[in-house]
């Protein structure tokens, strides 16, 4: 979830600010992503793999990872003791890699529009995210605004928390249900 639409900067509440430790998890997750995705698409999937593996049981070890052992189920299929292959995640970690190019080197506007829409009331949004994180990686202003525009009935977005779920919310090991009822539930009520 990225920032509030340039055009509603005058209507947004004020929203708790993430702590020093959040912001550093933030960054070095996306940093092992980005640098994965980065040296695999290089062809140097092995080295890629062994990066990530090596970073992630570090950012494990040190809590300075973003996720909790909620989240670890996710890596394993349904009846299957075989993890999902990690070449594969690599591989979909892409948008980090572009996150750090627009921040750092300021070669491209990749995310620049990635904002709440303008008008909430003609493209209503809903946005689902686990509590159980030791980082979040949303905007907190743009949470707060779509709490506000609820509470006040401004329009039919929403942003829903869900307790007992971390970053793999909507897989069967978390809260899939919970996820998939507040999707049709807001498809229902947005007609």
């Amino acid at each position: 979830l990225g920032p509030p639409h340039p055009s509603t900067k005058d209507n947004i509440p004020k929203a708790e600010k993430k702590t020093l430790y959040e912001k550093v998890v933030e960054v070095l997750y996306r940093l092992v992503l980005a640098a994965a995705f980065v040296l695999h698409s290089h062809g140097l999937a092995t080295l890629a793999k062994c990066f990530w593996i090596v970073c992630f049981m570090i950012l494990g070890i040190s809590q300075l990872g973003p996720l909790r052992d909620i989240d670890t189920k996710y890596f394993k299929k349904k009846g299957q003791n075989k993890p999902i292959d990690l070449y594969q995640f690599i591989y979909m970690a892409y948008p980090y890699y572009y996150l750090f190019k627009d921040a750092v080197f300021n070669q491209s506007k990749t995310f620049a529009s990635a904002t709440l829409p303008a008008d909430l009331n003609k493209t209503p949004v809903l946005y689902i995210y686990g509590k159980e994180k030791n980082a979040k990686f949303h905007s907190n202003t743009s949470l707060a605004l779509l709490h506000q525009q609820e509470k006040e009935k401004k329009n039919k977005s929403k942003a829903i928390g869900i307790d007992g779920a971390g970053h793999f919310f909507f897989t069967e090991n978390q809260q899939k249900a919970a996820c998939f009822e507040a999707i049709e539930k807001f498809i229902v009520t947005t007609k």
